[in-house]
Formats: structure tokens, C-alpha cells, sequence
């Protein structure tokens, strides 16, 4: 099924249109392909939902995913249960068990809501015991969560996250990225992060901060974790797991091998003849009584 006005292309194994609903129904391993400024946004789940438009509220229509939804950009992937995109408002929501990836950054919360501009994510909102989790060049895990969080993107990556109320943070201070010199430990009301080039660069604590630096030595098992921690890299889904079989590139033709000409065979010259040798003759012997 195609929007060219769009450039929304959705495949699956069976669809259903209903005409007098401006509905239609995807299902059988469906994916809904959406190109926008140069980039594609792949959607997949077990089932896909699309409604027709319905001016003026709404001209471009929304569709629902439901079922192991995956979805995949160069700048962002993701999982949940359940998916409503709002085209209209280029707005995307999660809900039941979401988590997103952008770079080396994993986020998690009760319910997401992506907002873009212009085809580029603008911002990402995280509702209820939300949850960031970062890896830096020593594979440690820098941990933030709050109740909710707002995350504020520049070309592709995450540049500011907010975190609104119940703000705990835990990152790794390192020394010249080779050793840990210590972990700082922080409680806030708010809290504010600036990060350049996917790194954190400053944490600002808003509201009645309580901060501590644990140094190496003293550092225990249960202080590298805040409570709620999950780390979930090998539910990352991939390009090709989110294409599935409905995108995937058709296999390349070999072109056809352009047979030899069959050598003609040459009939075999005949065996030379030898030229004939005669014996000389035997001798006769006497025999003497």
C-alpha cells in the first residue's frame, strides 16, 4: 500500500481497505517504509493500522503498530508493545515496556513521545521512572533517572536532557579516558546535562543537591548501579531484522556466461607407416659326426 503524497510504502502478507472508513489493515509480518528528508524511518510490528485523514482536525492521518513493534532510523532505534505515529504532528508514541537507542545512549521509561521537525528528531519526552543509560570509552555505565525527562536533540544526537523530579545521577570520572579516578554520586529535585559529541560535558543540580565522590578504592559492587537498572543491547534491533523479508534487496542476476564456440574436433592423421626392415637370413651350420 502506497502514499505517494507521503512517500509512506507499507507491505505485509495480507491488507485490508476499507473505502467508506478510510482504514486500512496490515498484517503478516507488515513494514511501513517513510522517507523524509533523506532519511528512512522503518516501522515494523505483527499488526499495522492505517487511518485515512479527516480535515480539518487531523490531513495526514495516523498509524497504529501493535505487537513486538520495532522501529529503525540511522539516528535511532527502538522496541515497545504498542506504537501510535501521528502524522499530522509528526509525533510518535510508545508505550508498554519502550526503550530507545540513540548512539551509545539507552533510554527507557513507562511511555516515550518523539517529536519531530522537518524530519529530524526535536525532542524526546520520557513519562514515569525514566531511565538513561550511556557507555563511555572504558565501557563503564554513566546512569541517570527521574520521574520524567525531556531529551533535546541537535544533528542527530542528544545535546540537553532535563530530569524532572526525583533526579539521581551516577557517572564515572575518568582520567584522561584510561583509568577511573572515582564516581560521583548526585541527588536533586532537577537536573540538567549538556552533552557534546554524544559525551556529557557538564551535570548542573537545580534543586536541593546532595552529591558525593566515591573514590576507586572504595568503590563496591552495589555502588556502580542505580535501582532500576537494565541494560538491554541484544534487544537492538537491526536494519535488517526491522526490513524483514518484505525489503529485503532482491537477490542480483548473474549475467549470462557467454558459452565458448565448441572447437570443431580434427580427425586424427593416420599412424605413419614404418618403413619395412628385412632380416638377413640365417646362416647354415654343419654339424661334424
Amino acid at each position: 500500500m502506497t502514499a505517494k503524497k507521503d512517500n509512506i510504502v507499507i507491505r505485509g502478507d495480507v491488507g485490508r481497505y476499507w473505502r467508506g472508513q478510510g482504514r486500512a489493515k496490515i498484517y503478516g509480518a507488515p513494514v511501513m517504509r517513510n522517507i523524509n528528508d533523506k532519511d528512512t524511518l522503518y516501522l515494523a510490528a505483527d499488526t499495522l493500522v492505517s487511518l485515512e485523514g479527516k480535515p480539518p482536525l487531523n490531513k495526514a492521518g495516523v498509524i497504529y503498530a501493535y505487537r513486538k513493534v520495532r522501529i529503525f532510523r540511522s539516528d535511532l532505534q527502538g522496541r515497545c508493545d504498542s506504537l501510535t505515529y501521528d502524522r499530522q504532528d509528526s509525533i510518535i508514541y510508545l508505550s508498554h515496556d519502550p526503550v530507545l537507542w540513540n548512539n551509545n545512549n539507552q533510554l527507557t521509561a513507562d511511555s516515550m513521545e518523539i517529536q519531530q521537525r522537518k524530519g529530524k528528531i526535536d525532542q524526546m519526552r520520557l513519562y514515569g521512572h525514566a531511565f538513561t543509560i550511556g557507555q563511555d570509552t572504558l565501557l563503564n555505565f554513566n546512569q541517570v533517572k527521574g520521574r520524567n525527562m525531556v531529551a533535546y536533540f541537535g544533528e542527530k544526537a542528544i545535546k540537553k536532557i532535563d530530569v524532572l523530579g526525583n533526579a539521581e545521577s551516577l557517572y564515572y570520572a575518568l582520567d584522561g579516558d584510561t583509568a577511573i579516578s572515582g564516581v560521583n554520586r548526585a541527588l536533586s529535585a532537577t537536573m540538567a546535562m549538556r552533552f557534546a559529541d554524544s559525551k556529557l560535558q557538564t551535570i548542573t543540580f537545580l534543586t536541593n543537591p546532595d552529591a558525593s565522590f566515591i573514590p576507586p578504592n572504595e568503590l563496591k559492587a552495589e555502588d556502580s548501579k542505580l535501582t532500576g537498572f537494565r541494560w538491554r543491547p541484544t534487544e537492538r534491533p537491526t536494519r535488517r531484522q526491522t526490513l524483514g523479508k518484505h525489503f529485503a534487496a532482491s537477490p542480483k542476476k548473474k549475467a549470462p556466461t557467454k558459452k565458448a564456440p565448441a572447437k570443431k574436433k580434427t580427425p586424427a592423421a593416420p599412424p605413419k607407416k614404418q618403413p619395412k626392415t628385412t632380416a638377413p637370413a640365417p646362416k647354415a651350420v654343419t654339424l661334424k659326426k
